[in-house]
């Protein structure tokens, strides 16, 4: 690296692996003010606690729904209601997770 005493000029010299010498030669500016900081937009793609804790609770329910119509629904009496629970287990999972729904709707379609 070389420095110019008379201009504002770095030149670079390196070599590649082939023994060929290469020049790059830079500007140097001097910043008076300090560098603004990037701007962090909000990532929206995570839920909170509550919106956590909410949804456990939805899913809790339904599971102790689906339970209860299972062991109501002896030779399978009560189809539609078990289908119904299903669908609302889906639809949650589809909101919570959106790749796991995915999977699950690719192993059920096979």
């Amino acid at each position: 690296m070389l420095c110019d005493s008379e201009a504002d000029i770095i030149y670079i010299k390196s070599v590649d692996t082939s023994g060929m010498p290469s020049l790059k030669i830079l500007d140097y500016t001097v910043r008076n003010d300090t560098p603004q900081k990037a701007e962090i937009s909000p990532q929206t793609d995570f839920v909170t606690k509550d919106e956590l804790l909410t949804i456990k609770e939805e899913i809790s329910a339904l599971k102790a729904k689906f339970e209860r119509i299972d062991n109501t629904a002896d030779n399978r009496k009560d189809v539609n209601s078990v289908m119904t629970v299903m669908e609302e287990l889906m639809t949650t999972i589809m909101v919570v997770n959106p790749p796991l729904y995915k999977s699950v709707m690719r192993r059920v379609t096979k």
